[in-house]
């Protein structure tokens, strides 16, 4: 998961540079390469149906760049969620998606208690 959101953050930050050779990402393993093309293929769905137009219509700023178009919107996302997967990586034993579900589950079962 952290070598895609890697590999996509630099991928957004090719293509706002206007690099010609910015090529979607292949990713390193099987896992990676499916994750990395579905989350592509999500977000040009999303993207095809409107779903993000309000967020760029807005002036949204987010730190100290202004959200002015989609490439910004998904590196900005990516970057962020890079920052979490390594966050949780180096305090986490129990890894970052297994730490936020076992947390979850922890709350349904003392909400069952009371």
């Amino acid at each position: 998961m952290e070598a895609a959101y890697h590999s996509l953050a630099k991928y957004y930050t090719d293509v706002l540079q206007g690099r010609p050779n910015a090529e979607v990402p292949n990713g390193s393993s099987t896992n990676e390469r499916l994750l990395i093309r579905t989350l592509v293929k999500l977000l040009e769905q999303r993207e095809e149906l409107g779903a993000f137009d309000h967020i760029l219509q807005a002036g949204i700023v987010i730190g100290n760049e202004q959200v002015d178009s989609f490439p910004k919107l998904y590196r900005i996302a990516f970057k962020r969620l890079l920052d979490s997967v390594r966050i949780w990586r180096k305090n986490s034993t129990r890894g970052y998606l297994n730490n936020p579900v076992a947390d979850v589950g922890r709350g349904i079962e003392e909400s069952k208690r009371n």
